[in-house]
């Protein structure tokens, strides 16, 4: 399932919770256009590892959220380019 681009029209949006989202296949191409976007959770999405590329797009985060340590190898080289990121949740 993918996000209608409609959505994105949210230009003061904040925080973007996917928590436990197991349908969510693809972030939206709209989402590296919300500048003020600073949290994100993705925690227990099913599908995670699809997302990786997609966050290199995105340098305004201060605080991602995965529950994916598994992960952890492939989200070293994915977030070298996100220079406000300032905490990190792999628990989980």
């Amino acid at each position: 399932m993918s996000l209608s681009t409609k959505f994105f029209n949210l230009s003061l949006l904040r925080i973007f919770n996917f928590s436990n989202y197991s349908k969510l296949t693809s972030l939206p191409n709209d989402l590296a256009n919300l500048s003020s976007l600073r949290i994100f959770n993705l925690s227990n999405c099913v599908r995670l590892i699809n997302f990786l590329n997609d966050l290199a797009k995105l340098s305004s985060f201060s605080s991602l959220n995965f529950s994916c340590y598994s992960c952890l190898l492939s989200l070293s080289n994915k977030l070298k380019n996100l220079s406000s990121l300032k905490e990190l949740d792999l628990s989980g």
